[in-house]
């Protein structure tokens, strides 16, 4: 992409929206503001971020409200930002359709490492090129990759881009153990900017999406080393 990437700051303190501004800025971005006092979807519609960064603590209303508007029109990449480095506060924004989550206080090199690489698998090098836009299936479940959606006879859901990442690699290695190293790499790549809880997080919401829609395609924990896809009449509950 020749343009710069866009990115709304929602975040309601001045200071560290300035000085976030200005480094991103700095490092080519276009870069708008919304303090929180009111609703940030005017903004959102008419700038088209290719990112949010979203605080939590908002004085409106809180950063998930937010979230869930703009999940219900775009699937724009949304990083959240948080005062309470908390599992609940991580748990409830990647549950709520978050791309990556970061603990204030924080350093900017952690903000710029996240938004390059939530960046990179939404529209860069990591993004589902034509040839990868096919549909894999496995037991009674198909990942339909052009539409980030997971479809059986008797439903569907729709995936959010790191959650379809985690997918696709599961989707590709069934029936084979994917090391946590491995997701960890393909999808966040740099593993020292990711909280621990995270990718848990993600596995448990595509578990979830899985039993909503009927499959019989589960995902097995490998306690110690990773993931399994298998069929859930072969599969033993971790």
């Amino acid at each position: 992409m020749d343009m710069p990437y866009r990115i709304l700051i929602v975040e309601d303190d001045e200071s560290i929206a300035r000085f976030t501004a200005e480094h991103l800025r700095d490092h080519g971005y276009e870069v708008v503001i919304e303090n929180g006092a009111r609703s940030p979807m005017a903004s959102f519609d008419s700038f088209c971020p290719h990112l949010v960064l979203m605080d939590i603590g908002l004085p409106h209303h809180d950063g998930f409200t937010w979230c869930d508007a703009i999940r219900r029109k775009s699937a724009c990449p949304i990083v959240f930002l948080s005062a309470q480095d908390s599992d609940s506060d991580q748990v409830l924004a990647m549950a709520r359709g978050a791309d990556d989550f970061i603990a204030k206080p924080f350093s900017l090199r952690v903000v710029t490492a996240k938004i390059e690489a939530v960046l990179r698998r939404a529209y860069g090098e990591l993004s589902p090129t034509p040839q990868d836009c096919r549909t894999t299936s496995f037991s009674n479940c198909t990942l339909d990759r052009k539409r980030m959606r997971l479809e059986t006879t008797d439903g569907s859901a729709d995936l959010t881009r790191t959650e379809f990442a985690a997918s696709a690699l599961l989707f590709d290695h069934a029936d084979e153990v994917v090391s946590r190293s491995m997701l960890l790499e393909e999808i966040w790549e740099e593993e020292a900017f990711v909280e621990a809880n995270t990718l848990n997080v993600t596995i448990s919401r595509i578990r979830k999406k899985l039993a909503a829609i009927g499959s019989h395609a589960e995902i097995k924990t490998v306690r110690n080393v990773g993931y399994r896809l298998c069929d859930d009449k072969d599969a033993d509950h971790a």
